[in-house]
């Protein structure tokens, strides 16, 4: 039997009900979800308000020499085997975390983020992780090159992305442009999230976040 890695021991103990999918915020007991685009076009400043709102979030919750698990999972089939982006997904951490050399995991997962149907059921998804420091990663460009997935902008990165905090287990997960899910084993964690950021918060779920603050 394979022994399990330290990304699975830890969501085991700390979310142990919690599957890292979208939407995360619906999956999860405590969480925020955020909106970043708003209703600006791309061509009137769009860009720069989804950076500056998920920048400023990151930095809110994840300190400089906070340790980090920085996972990427990517669907494949078959015309879109593994070999079309493995070598991407491992220079995609080179460029955004060159400061360390780095032991990348990989593990094939049996859930899928495209459900299977009539038409496809060959969906693999494969899950690649780091173990490192936030001050290791440069974030503000690898926050850039996230954002621009939704918006057909570049630099951008493929794959869903998580950001996993193991001091004060956190989940950032930006979704898309559209906006961003934090999901926290204690719900007293995201509370100066709800202060500081109440403007932010998604209108759509706004009823369901301000429910767990009351």
């Amino acid at each position: 039997m394979k022994q399990k890695e330290s990304i699975d021991l830890y969501l085991e103990e700390h979310f142990p009900n919690l599957v890292l999918k979208s939407p995360l915020f619906y999956n999860a007991q405590y969480s925020i979800r955020f909106e970043l685009g708003g209703g600006k076009e791309i061509s009137k400043g769009r860009e720069e308000q989804v950076y500056h709102r998920a920048k400023t979030i990151f930095n809110s919750i994840n300190s400089p020499h906070n340790d980090i698990f920085l996972i990427i999972f990517v669907d494949c089939w078959e015309e879109h085997p593994e070999r079309l982006f493995n070598e991407s997904i491992y220079n995609m951490f080179k460029n955004y975390i060159p400061s360390q050399k780095l032991e990348i995991s990989r593990t094939k997962h049996e859930y899928r983020y495209i459900e299977p149907d009539d038409i496809d059921n060959t969906t693999i998804t494969y899950r690649y992780c780091v173990k490192t420091e936030v001050s290791n990663i440069e974030s503000e460009n690898f926050l850039i090159a996230l954002s621009n997935q939704g918006m057909g902008l570049t630099p951008t990165i493929i794959g869903d992305v998580y950001f996993i905090n193991t001091i004060n287990n956190t989940i950032y997960h930006l979704y898309d442009d559209r906006g961003l899910d934090i999901v926290a084993e204690k719900l007293e964690v995201l509370k100066e999230l709800y202060k500081k950021f109440n403007e932010w918060i998604l209108e759509f779920d706004r009823p369901r976040i301000n429910e767990m603050f009351t």
